[in-house]
Parts: structure tokens; C-alpha cells; sequence
């Protein structure tokens, strides 16, 4: 259990207290002045520790003398070495005996304390302790390669042992950024690449230098180690440093070339040039050694609620460091411990509460790393002592210390343990950790423990399985007409992200899905939370948000052990529709050219769809025996397609629309993919057409027929009088539901006129069943007949305007509706739903249960082997959300495998002979 003790300036009075109990004939060091040599490093730290370290050979001790600040007295090296106050922070230095020294050093260290602040330490030895001299001419050394490792071993520990300033240079930036602490003061200098070094130094020394202002003089003083580092003080306590110098006019602010601090670099060296040849800082009188770009925690955060049985994970932005090198480490502080953190034992990114963590307060801690070569590469800055307070909510960041036995064995495992040269090795920079709020209970029966037993283990290859999910935007879920109308049966705090997010997650996890469709996925939520768990469990993911200003969209994740993403193609249909209209799209044209209230619609909606190209993640044994990119029997590369379709009841045309585009820009993906020279496209596809799949909420209920999306889709085609045409002809944009009784009128009105339209005989027919029953004519039923034809054919007239907006009056409506209410319209692939539209609902709740959600495939190359079952109505136990169902809608899960190579052509020629 090693203790440390800071010793403060002056250091020759120091001095003077050590030779003063010397024993006569003791050999005493030289005492050094603070501005001369190697003893102006600064504050001088020394350690002690219950076994004695090995004696040190007289090269090697000419070495330490040589690159560290040393007292000698009594032959007792104390060696310098950073510390935070409150929260010391131990490292490799060691007090050390002189050569020929045979016994344990007994003397005491006390080390006083004010305000929180380390101050002076007294270093008391007894007078009856006998340190031998060492001989006048020290014998020379047996290896003098050895001697050379020891003096570079102790140039090393010496610059460790120096406060730090840091020095953040963006490769190709115009600005870098210098951070120093000297005492209460810590200097971010922001300055130009390209600006003389003099110039910098100059300002660094007199922001430094600068009496503090009367506030900063009011202001309380770090009192813990994680205050201490967080206002610059953790690379080194300086504070009350004598910051005079002893030679008049001699520069404040000096950076070296070298570690020793003998080779002052040229003061009119560019700041670009200069700070990163830099290797010690020198700034009135005190030394920090310079570090260029260290591993840095730039922010962690992680959610305050936590639950049992519910994964929670840290999210970290870092600079300068490499995520997969990072160093975790989760504890807990137990009710009624006493403040004590204890060890959860967890060393990775994401943990799970347990039943013994209910109650307790989680945190979590990261060490960020990088690979770097050279001399210096290996850089380990740890801490010891407790866990650092914290409180607020559990956002907050706090910098705490580190454990140095934690760290040196994240470095064993880094293979830090190098020969030096310019092997990599790796360097760790501050930690930073973050605490939730008291682990709650969580529901205990939730979607996921409803669901997921269906699906116990993952589905072997070449076979996959795949789900689509809405999982409800937080954005919607949480506002107020949700929570007050449209969701008032769910209790308000099941609504908060906070609380659903977890259950999404854990359900997620548990489908065990190889490809994974989202909807309604807020952006913050793919980035902060999707992204880092699923990243975590080895998914790969793309995100794409809706046009205009909503921020929410569809993400696609791929189980990365299973495939590799070749391409994405983000489709908006905003611009699908722009006029005047793309080639590819230009089946549409009467539509648009007949209504202009449709073109405006079409620039309104904010419908998106992605399509993600996906390959098998093959061995070399596994690649040479497989099919074309195409698939069959040994599988084969997917182009999954993730969309949700407009919303609006009264808008099918445009979702029937938006359908046979967002296929046509598919087809078109598909053949550029093909056309690609890139070896690695080249040989995932062998010539081969990706198999499709047609997956997300299509907004497409069957509860009063096949809507023309279904249809499309089926059949590859849908005529022009299909009945959706019809139904969506009167809409306008920015129509709601309070529209919905005019809405329903004016489609049966419209229905009706197109009926008239395409039956010239219907009216002789209507007036022959207005007949008397012995067939004369029914003067009266007649007289009815007519009137109600002239009603029918006012108000068909009156739901189009000239200027395209519906239910205008009839004074300003033109004489005859629009000439084109639907078109023949075909799409580039036939597909077949997994549940063969068998599946009762996806979407349940208040007033409205309905099948919306669907995974369509295309049947020649693949075929459902088992879904996941959607929960009875008593499973669900009331209308969704809920407090165990964190969204509207419902997943839907199938596992799929591909048609042996027969088959499969078999089934082409079938669907080609259907056509």
C-alpha cells in the first residue's frame, strides 16, 4: 500500500532540514536552486512503501540525477510524481535507498493538509539511522547497455512524474489548443498554427502569471481529486508554486525539445511546428511535460434510470482515442454502505442490473486509450482512492481517479509492457465516469418475457431472420395530445423515453433478429441509444431521417457477424415526384398533371425508405462453395427495403404511389450495384440480382379491403379504376380527421360519378327502376330520381374547384371533375407477405385494431420458416403502450430460408408464366 507526500518549495530549506539530521561523515547532495537544473521540476513528491526497493547501481543513480529532480540525504532519493489532492494519485515512483544501503528507510513522512490542499510535508529522519558513503571513484559499470536502459528508464519515470500540459492539434487545423494548470489558474490558449511560438508562450505566461480576480480569490478550492483534475490540477498539484525566476528578464515561458529541459526551441518557430516537436513546458519556473493529443473523454453520459434485468450502457464521445481500446469498470454503492463503491466485477461498455443492485446507485468508468508508436507512447495516468461523490441527475460527468492496479493490468492487456524503440504501445489518458439514479425494480412481465421465449436461440446460416418494428417516436409518445388523448389509457410515465427505451431494447435483443427494420426512430435516439447498445451486441446500423423539419426516420441494423453492408441508397420521395418528373418515374405523369392539389401533397408528405444491400458474411470455404448474389441454397446477398408510408386514412393513392416508386428506385439501385467496377460489389454478387425484401409500416389495413398497396405489391400491378383511386381523388392537403364525415361523402359521390361515367345506360336504367309496378312510368319516383341525380351531379361538381381544392361551393366549382382519378401503374417485383396477410393486428389501441406492419419477400428465392406469434388480445392485457408494451404496434418476426437453386428457377418460370 504505497502512501505519497507532497514536498513544496523552496526545496533548499528542505534540504537543509534532511542534512541537518544527517549523521557526520553522511555524503548530502548538493542543494539546487529553483531555476537551475533538473531540480527546477517543480513540486517533489515522494512515496513509501513497506518493502524496500532494490538498491539502484551507482550508473543508474548518475542517470536518475541526471533527468529527475533528486534530494539527496542521508542517500535518500526522492523521486517526483504527480498527485491530486484528496483523491492521491499514486504512480511509479518509489523512495529508494542509495548504493550499498542496507536497511529499510525508518523515517517518518507527515503530510499536512489545508483547506483540502496538500501543503509542505516534513520529512523527519531519525539520527540513528546509518546510510554507508559511497566509495570516492564508483566502480564502472558491467554493462553499459544496461546503464543506458536505466537512464532511459529514468528519463521516463522522471517525465512521468511531471504535471501535464496538453496540447489538442487537429491534423490539418488552423488553430491548436494549449491547456495548463498552475496552481488555481488553468489557461485554455486557442491559437493560430501558423503564429510565431513566441507569441503564444508569451500569452500563456501572463494568463498564468495574472494575479487571480477577486472571485477567483472567493472561490472555493477543489477539495477532492475529481475537483482538482477537472480544474486542471489533476496533472499535477502546483498550486502555491514559487513562480519567480532567479535570473532577471529571463523568459517566463520556455518550451524544450527534450525532456531534460536543455534545448529551448526557437521562439520563432510556427505555433503548428513548434508545440508538436515540444517535449517540456516551462512557465515560471515550473515544468509540465507536454503531451500532443492525449486519449480524451470528450463527454459520457448515461441514462439515470436503470432496472433490473434491463441493459444499461454508457455512451462516450472521445478524441484522440480508440474506442475498442478503452478501459471500463462498473460499481455500486449499496443503501446504508456508507458511501462505499463496491467492484461489480463488469469490464465492459454495457451492464445489466441484477436483483442485488436494486436500490443502488451504478457507475461507471472509462479510461480512454489509443495505440500509439514511439518513446512515448505509453502513457498511463491513474488514480487512487474513492470513487468521487457526485448527485445531480445521473448525467452528470465526473472526473474521478482510476485504479492503479486496474491500469496496469488494462496495460498488460494492451501489451504496454514494451522495450521502448518505437514499438505501439498503448496510452491511457484521464478517466471519466457517470452515475445513474437508484436501480429501480422494472416491470417484471414485459414484451420482451411475453415474446422473446419464442425465440431462444439465434438462427443458423445460411437461413436469417428479420423483423419490422414501429417502435413509436419519442417525440410523439411524449406529447401532449398523446399522452392526454390518443394514449390517455397509459400511465404518463411508461410514455417517457427514459422508461420505453429500455424495454425496446431488451425485446430487441431478445428476437435475435439477423436484420433488424425500425420506424418511427427519433434521430437522438439512433445515435445516443439505438446505435451504442445494438453496436455493442455486434449490429451495424443506418439511419435516415424524414424530409422536412420532424426529426425522426427508419433505421436498418445487420447482424455484423452475419453480413457486411455493400451499399445504401436513401430514397426521398419528395424528390421522386419533383416536376417536371424523373424518367423513372414518368408513369405518373396524368396523375399529376390532372391534379394540382395532388402535386401539392406530394411535396408536403415527408415519407422516406432506405435500402440497405447486404452480403453474406462468408468464410473462404463457405464463399467458394456459394451461389450467385442471388441466393438459393447457400444463400445469397439481400436488398432490404425499410419504409413507413403516409399516415393520412384518405391518402391510399399516395401511398400506393410512393410504393411503386420507392420500387422503381430500387430496381434502379439494384442495377448500378451491378454496373459497379468495385471488386469487392463484383464478387459479392457473381453476376447475380439481390433478392428483395419489402419490409416497415405501410399504413395499409385490410379492414375495408385490399388497399392498392397490398394489391401492387402482390400482383406487380394495379389498374386505374381500382377503388383507393377513387377514395383518395378529394383529398387535400392538410385535411384532418375532422374532415372525415365530408371525406366520406364526397368518395361515395365521386365513386358514384365514375360509376355514371363508365354505365352511359345507368341513368335509363335508375328512371326503369323508378317504374310503376305495372310498368308505366311512376310520375312522382321520377320527379325523386331526377332530383336526386341533379343533387348527385351538384355535389360531384362542387368537390373540385378550380384551383383544386375540395369542398368549395358549388357557384365556384367547375362543371366536370377532374379527368383522371386513377392510372394503370405497374412495379418491378412481385412479392408475397410472411404472414400471408393472416396476422389479426400489429397496431392496437383505443378504437383502432389493425394489421399495419408486414415483411414482404420475394417468393422464388426464399421461403417463412416460423414466426413469432402476436400476443392474444389477453396476452396484451389492455390497449398498447402500455406499462409492458412500450410501443403502439406490435414486432413482427420470420425466420426465412432460401429455395434450393431448382426450386427457385422453378418459381420464376411460374411467376413469369402469371404475368
Amino acid at each position: 500500500m504505497h502512501a505519497l507526500f507532497r514536498l513544496r518549495s523552496p526545496s533548499c530549506r528542505l534540504i537543509r532540514r534532511l542534512s541537518a539530521t544527517a549523521p557526520s561523515g553522511a555524503n548530502r547532495g548538493p542543494a539546487r536552486s529553483r531555476g537551475a537544473g533538473p531540480a527546477g521540476f517543480g513540486a517533489v513528491t515522494a512515496t513509501s512503501s513497506s518493502s524496500p526497493s532494490p538498491p539502484a547501481s551507482p550508473s543508474a543513480a548518475a542517470g536518475h540525477l541526471a533527468s529527475r529532480a533528486v534530494l539527496c540525504a542521508n542517500g535518500l532519493r526522492v523521486t517526483s510524481c504527480s498527485s491530486s489532492a484528496a483523491g492521491v494519485r499514486p504512480c511509479c515512483s518509489s523512495v529508494r535507498r542509495g548504493a550499498g544501503s542496507s536497511s529499510g528507510c525508518s523515517g517518518r513522512l507527515r503530510n499536512r493538509t489545508i483547506a483540502g490542499r496538500a501543503t509542505a510535508t516534513e520529512v523527519q529522519v531519525p539520527p540513528e539511522v546509518s546510510v554507508p558513503s559511497p566509495p570516492p571513484h564508483p566502480p564502472p559499470s558491467p554493462a553499459p547497455a544496461a546503464a543506458a536502459a536505466a537512464m532511459e528508464a529514468g528519463r521516463e519515470s522522471s517525465s512521468e512524474a511531471l504535471p501535464k500540459a496538453y496540447v489538442r492539434a487537429p491534423p490539418g487545423g488552423d488553430t491548436l489548443v494549449v491547456t495548463v494548470s498552475l496552481g488555481a489558474k488553468t489557461c485554455n490558449l486557442n491559437r493560430p498554427t501558423d503564429e510565431p511560438l513566441d507569441k503564444a508562450l508569451t500569452r500563456l505566461a501572463k494568463n498564468l502569471m495574472a494575479k487571480p480576480s477577486k472571485k477567483e480569490k472567493r472561490k472555493k478550492p477543489p477539495t477532492s481529486g475529481s475537483e482538482a483534475a477537472a480544474a486542471g490540477g489533476a496533472a499535477g498539484g502546483v498550486g502555491g508554486a514559487d513562480t519567480s525566476t532567479d535570473e532577471p528578464g529571463a523568459p517566463t515561458a520556455v518550451l524544450y525539445e527534450d525532456e531534460e529541459g536543455t534545448r529551448p526551441l526557437d521562439r520563432s518557430l510556427p505555433n503548428g511546428e513548434a508545440w508538436l516537436r515540444g517535449a517540456v513546458l516551462q512557465v515560471a519556473g515550473e515544468r509540465f511535460l507536454v503531451e500532443v493529443n492525449p486519449p480524451t473523454v470528450d463527454k459520457l453520459s448515461i441514462d439515470r434510470l436503470a432496472m433490473v434485468g434491463y441493459p444499461t450502457a454508457a455512451a462516450v464521445t472521445l478524441s484522440y482515442a480508440d474506442a475498442g481500446a478503452c478501459r471500463w469498470r462498473w460499481s455500486a454503492q449499496r443503501p446504508g454502505g456508507g458511501g462505499e463503491w463496491v467492484d461489480l466485477g463488469c469490464r465492459t461498455q454495457y451492464y445489466t442490473p441484477t436483483a442485488a443492485d436494486e436500490g443502488s446507485t451504478l457507475r461507471v468508468e472509462c479510461i480512454p486509450a489509443a495505440l500509439r508508436r514511439g518513446r512515448r507512447g505509453r502513457r498511463v495516468q491513474v488514480a487512487g482512492g474513492g470513487g468521487g461523490g457526485g448527485g445531480g441527475d445521473g448525467s452528470e460527468v465526473e472526473m474521478v481517479a482510476a485504479d492503479p492496479a486496474a491500469a496496469a493490468a488494462a496495460m498488460e492487456a494492451g501489451g504496454g509492457g514494451g522495450e521502448g524503440g518505437d514499438v505501439g504501445e498503448l496510452w491511457f489518458g484521464e478517466a471519466v465516469a457517470g452515475m445513474t439514479g437508484p436501480v429501480q425494480h422494472g416491470p417484471s412481465t414485459c414484451s420482451a418475457t411475453i415474446r422473446c421465449v419464442h425465440t431462444p436461440t439465434a438462427v443458423q446460416p445460411p437461413g436469417f431472420r428479420i423483423l419490422s418494428y414501429n417502435i413509436l417516436a419519442d417525440q410523439y409518445a411524449g406529447s401532449d395530445y398523446a399522452q392526454n388523448v390518443l394514449f390517455n389509457y397509459c400511465p404518463k410515465e411508461c410514455l417517457d423515453p427514459g422508461y420505453r427505451r429500455p424495454l425496446v431494447l431488451r425485446e430487441l435483443l431478445g428476437y435475435q433478429a439477423d436484420v433488424v427494420c425500425l420506424q418511427e426512430v427519433d434521430e437522438r435516439a439512433f445515435t445516443d441509444f439505438l446505435s451504442l447498445h445494438l453496436g455493442l451486441q455486434g449490429y451495424g446500423g443506418h439511419y435516415t431521417n424524414k424530409q422536412g423539419r420532424v426529426r425522426e426516420g427508419s433505421a436498418t441494423f445487420w447482424r455484423s457477424d452475419r453480413f457486411t453492408a455493400l451499399a445504401h441508397h436513401d430514397m426521398r420521395l419528395r424528390e421522386a415526384f419533383a416536376r417536371p418528373l424523373p424518367p423513372l418515374h414518368s408513369q405518373f405523369s396524368p396523375l399529376l398533371a390532372a391534379s394540382r392539389e395532388l402535386e401539392t401533397a406530394l411535396q408536403q408528405v415527408t415519407t422516406i425508405a432506405q435500402a440497405t444491400l447486404l452480403a453474406p458474411a462468408h468464410s473462404r470455404e463457405d464463399e467458394e462453395g456459394a451461389g450467385d448474389g442471388g441466393g438459393g441454397g447457400g444463400g445469397g446477398c439481400l436488398c432490404v427495403v425499410n419504409t413507413h408510408l403516409f399516415f393520412h386514412p384518405y391518402a391510399p393513392h399516395i401511398r400506393t404511389m410512393h410504393t411503386a416508386a420507392i420500387l422503381e428506385e430500387v430496381a434502379a439501385f439494384l442495377e448500378r450495384c451491378a454496373a459497379d467496377p468495385d471488386p469487392v460489389m463484383a464478387a459479392a454478387l457473381r453476376g447475380g440480382r439481390p433478392t428483395v425484401l419489402f419490409v416497415g409500416d405501410l399504413n395499409s389495413d385490410l379492414n375495408d379491403g385490399i388497399p392498392g398497396v397490398i394489391e401492387l405489391l402482390r400482383r406487380g400491378k394495379l389498374p386505374a379504376d381500382y377503388w383507393d383511386w377513387v377514395q383518395g381523388a378529394a383529398f387535400k392537403w392538410g385535411m384532418g380527421e375532422e374532415d372525415a364525415e365530408a371525406m366520406a361523402q364526397g368518395t361515395a359521390q365521386i365513386a358514384a360519378a365514375a360509376a355514371n361515367a363508365a354505365n352511359p345506360n345507368h341513368e335509363a336504367k335508375a328512371a326503369k327502376e323508378a317504374s310503376s309496378p305495372d310498368g308505366k312510368p311512376d310520375a312522382a319516383a321520377a320527379a325523386a330520381a331526377a332530383a336526386a341525380a341533379a343533387s348527385a351531379s351538384a355535389s360531384v361538381s362542387s368537390l373540385f374547384a378550380a384551383d383544386g381544392h375540395a369542398f368549395d361551393s358549388a357557384a365556384a366549382a367547375p362543371h366536370h371533375p377532374i379527368a383522371v382519378t386513377g392510372i394503370d401503374i405497374t412495379a418491378p417485383f412481385v412479392l408475397r407477405s410472411a404472414d400471408d396477410l393472416a396476422t389479426p393486428y400489429t397496431n392496437y389501441t383505443s378504437g383502432y385494431k389493425a394489421l399495419l406492419d408486414y415483411v414482404w419477400y420475394e417468393e422464388s428465392a426464399l421461403r417463412v420458416v416460423r414466426s413469432v406469434p402476436i400476443p392474444s388480445e389477453t396476452e396484451l392485457g389492455s390497449f398498447i403502450p402500455s406499462p409492458a408494451f412500450p410501443s403502439d404496434h406490435l414486432a413482427v418476426v420470420y425466420d426465412m430460408e432460401w429455395r434450393s437453386r431448382d426450386e427457385a428457377g422453378e418459381k420464376e418460370r411460374q411467376e413469369e408464366k402469371g404475368r
